[in-house]
């Protein structure tokens, strides 16, 4: 009797899972702000902004479903499908669980809402990494056209062919050397160059100006979303979970101001 109830109840379960995801997405945004509300969740995180964490991460993302697979979890475990590691960041994710919700409700979401908030962070977070690639290309750049670099990378080019040619193997070991020797002398000015006239170039200054900028925003975006004190992994595992529902391709770096 009692391992004839167990399947009963597991196959109920199993069907209310399948049938929650067409109900969850009824009044996501309110469900999720009125619920932190109610908590005393004002929507607002106290961290500082890590410039470097997340990315542009694009995941499977969406709502999974299930192939009955759980139906055989036991009903008197607390962990069906969750490690202890996933339950404590789901917990510390507080508000931004609603990550979890629709790529619909995601689509238009109102900016006020705890989604439409989410949206904006990972939108922040994607607009930083454009303008931190913007500014490595900048210093790249610049660095590829300091004067010692130019003519540091001219001596190599030019061994370089030298040794290809050569067939003469006493004439090919002492390009060979030669060679080994241009490219440290082209490293140490590339390094220089990158410490000095790259970071003095107008083009590198009006690019830091919009990724400092681009920093600022994305830590704010992340505080308005957030009700609990954000981590790398917290953020991160939000960007996760949302996923490919919000489409953070279409987002660049605005284009920097050269200074006068």
């Amino acid at each position: 009797m009692h391992r004839k109830l167990q399947i009963f109840l597991s196959v109920a379960l199993g069907a209310a899972l399948l049938v929650a995801p067409s109900l969850g997405n009824i009044g996501i945004d309110s469900i999720y702000d009125s619920a932190f509300a109610a908590k005393g969740g004002n929507g607002k995180g106290n961290s500082a902004n890590s410039s470097n964490a997340g990315g542009s991460s694009k995941s499977a993302g969406g709502s999974s479903k299930s192939n009955g697979a759980n139906k055989s979890a036991s009903l008197g475990t607390t962990s069906v499908g969750k490690s202890k590691k996933e339950k404590s960041l789901t917990s510390q994710m507080g508000a931004l669980n609603a990550a979890h919700a629709s790529a619909q409700a995601f689509a238009n979401p109102n900016p006020n809402s705890r989604v439409g908030r989410i949206k904006a962070a990972v939108m922040a977070t994607a607009a930083t990494v454009a303008a931190q690639t913007a500014y490595d290309a900048a210093v790249q750049t610049a660095i590829a056209a300091d004067p010692a670099v130019v003519a540091a990378q001219a001596n190599v080019t030019s061994l370089q062919t030298q040794f290809d040619a050569a067939t003469d193997p006493v004439l090919k070991a002492d390009l060979g050397t030669q060679l080994t020797a241009a490219k440290a002398t082209l490293a140490s000015a590339q390094a220089t160059a990158a410490t000095t006239t790259a970071l003095a170039d107008p083009a590198v200054v009006a690019a830091q100006g919009t990724l400092d900028a681009a920093n600022l925003a994305e830590g704010g975006a992340w505080d308005a979303a957030a009700n609990k004190a954000l981590t790398d992994d917290v953020k991160q595992a939000t960007i996760d979970l949302v996923g490919d529902k919000v489409d953070t391709s279409v987002v660049t770096a605005p284009t920097p101001t050269p200074t006068p």
